[in-house]
């Protein structure tokens, strides 16, 4: 598929956690590593790797070791192939566009440490998965839908489901043609189940929500960078008060270029 790269990688580095409490607050570092393969398949990147972190002893929390595997697609694309001529970007794609893109991954992690219960933690997606459709305007206005899901599993488990119907609006027609914006709408539909010992608790929270994002593209990647906020309504049944949540999103899109 062109000039795509594949192959292994491998990185580490430092971590930090902070665990904050009323009036009180302590600092855990740590180290991570990671390996793993990349490889296109059809018009899409695929990334699999095995991740491994050690957090250290600090002021009244022991030690973990958490060991992880990540995979799903990589770098998310939107269905279209651009071709590069003379070292330039097409301004046209090298072949059919498709209405529809789709971004996913998935992460899965088991933690251990010699105070606590080890557990294991399934992101699917990680962070999200999103199907969107454009409907004419120029493919500038689209609809879909993002969702999560994470379980949290030890003698109890916790499931935590989250979907978000969204409308979308481009402010270009296509995702090469220089600085644009993003801006979106979106509903909240958030449930969470405690499957406890001897209970089981959980709820449905709605809310609404909205983001705007600045989208600056760089042959053959596109950074975004966005704001956002949620407005969770108050779950009665789940005992859930309710918030607001402020969110800021960084992201990298790439995309395969033929010859």
């Amino acid at each position: 598929a062109g000039n795509v790269q594949s192959g292994i990688f491998a990185g580490a580095g430092g971590t930090f956690h902070r665990y904050s409490s009323v009036g009180d607050g302590r600092n855990v570092w740590g180290v991570k590593a990671r390996i793993g393969y990349e490889f296109p398949l059809n018009s899409t990147m695929v990334r699999v790797a095995a991740t491994y972190e050690r957090r250290f002893d600090a002021d009244r929390i022991p030690g973990a070791t958490i060991l992880g595997f990540t995979g799903g697609l990589a770098f998310p694309l939107y269905g279209e192939a651009y071709q590069i001529v003379d070292g330039k970007s097409s301004a046209f794609p090298s072949g059919g566009v498709s209405e529809w893109y789709l971004t996913m991954g998935t992460s899965v992690t088991h933690t251990r440490s010699p105070a606590f219960e080890s557990s294991t933690t399934i992101n699917i997606p990680e962070p999200y998965i999103g199907a969107f459709t454009f409907i004419g305007f120029q493919r500038r206005l689209a609809v879909g839908a993002r969702a999560t899901f994470q379980y949290l599993g030890a003698s109890s488990s916790t499931t935590h489901v989250r979907v978000l119907p969204r409308v979308e609006y481009h402010s270009a027609s296509g995702n090469f043609h220089g600085p644009s914006f993003k801006a979106a709408g979106h509903m909240v539909i958030d449930n969470q189940t405690f499957d406890g010992v001897y209970t089981i608790l959980g709820g449905t929270q709605l809310g609404f929500g909205g983001d705007v994002s600045l989208i600056l593209p760089r042959v053959p990647t596109s950074w975004t960078f966005g704001l956002g906020v949620n407005r969770l309504l108050k779950d009665s049944n789940g005992g859930r008060p309710a918030a607001t949540e402020l969110r800021l999103e960084i992201g990298l899109d790439r995309y395969l270029f033929g010859k």
